[in-house]
């Protein structure tokens, strides 16, 4: 989300997701807009130039060295909203994870 926001150059608190399990043990990434009314900001990502663009934004937030990578901080991955997730929420799961899809679209 984060880098779909710094990609948009929007708040962060206008796009929210989550990643759900499937019946066939998949993981689905959900996004959508959280502005009442939609603002559009996810119909964005259906042009793959700009989806390709929010994921290296995303990739530049989790790549530097900013905390030990079995963690997260407040410069990567953490906010105010997921407190509650801080304990599992993985720089390394991130930055690894942004890595594969990239690589899946040939970057």
């Amino acid at each position: 989300m984060k880098g779909i926001s710094i990609a948009f150059n929007i708040e962060r608190n206008d796009i929210d997701g989550l990643i759900i399990r499937n019946e066939n043990l998949d993981y689905n990434l959900i996004i959508y807009d959280n502005v009442p009314g939609g603002a559009g900001h996810i119909k964005r990502l259906n042009d793959d130039k700009t989806l390709t663009e929010a994921l290296r934004a995303a990739y530049q937030k989790v790549n530097p060295n900013c905390c030990e990578e079995n963690i997260s901080c407040y410069n990567c991955l953490r906010n105010y909203y997921n407190q509650k997730y801080h304990k599992i929420l993985l720089r390394k799961s991130a930055k690894e994870g942004i890595k594969y899809i990239l690589n899946e679209k040939g970057e």
